[in-house]
């Protein structure tokens, strides 16, 4: 059988050729179980389309107005954008569904904790003043010397 010395080791080619195999095999699941998830989705696509504008039409919106910009700011990358949202469309509406979903949760845990604070009163005393004209002036001592007022003006400098 036919060797090859790699570090003056003996190594057998089968393990590479099994290695090989092993490879294309992995890659071949990749893409069958990549071609199921993008059929499923394509059976899906008008549901969670449907479902994508009940639960938030303006995800749909700000989506098509960026494609809108894309176009008018470089013709070239907006027409491949929209080629390829038109070639890749369940992966769009799915991920269009998956951002409207996530919009809405965290719309639905802002109000949850704006509720809270709502009822949440924090307890309080008022406290009135007896003497107003009082505590309207504070006395500040004079400077003593030429000195203490240099370090004073240094705070305006």
């Amino acid at each position: 059988m036919f060797f090859i010395r790699v570090n003056n080791k003996k190594v057998n080619p089968l393990n590479t050729i099994f290695s090989l195999v092993m490879l294309v095999i992995v890659f071949m699941l990749i893409f069958f179980v990549a071609r199921g998830v993008f059929r499923l989705l394509t059976w899906l696509a008008p549901f969670l389309f449907i479902a994508t504008l009940i639960l938030d039409y303006k995800v749909v919106l700000a989506y098509g107005k960026y494609l809108l910009r894309t176009l008018d700011r470089n013709i070239y990358w907006g027409i491949i954008m929209t080629v390829l949202t038109v070639i890749g469309f369940p992966l769009v509406i799915a991920f269009l569904f998956g951002k409207a979903l996530l919009f809405r949760k965290v719309d639905r845990v802002v109000k949850e904790k704006e509720q809270k604070q709502k009822e949440e009163f924090v307890p309080y005393e008022e406290v009135e003043d007896e003497d107003d004209d009082a505590n309207e002036y504070l006395d500040l001592p004079e400077f003593q010397n030429e000195k203490d007022r240099d370090r004073y003006q240094r705070f305006f400098d």
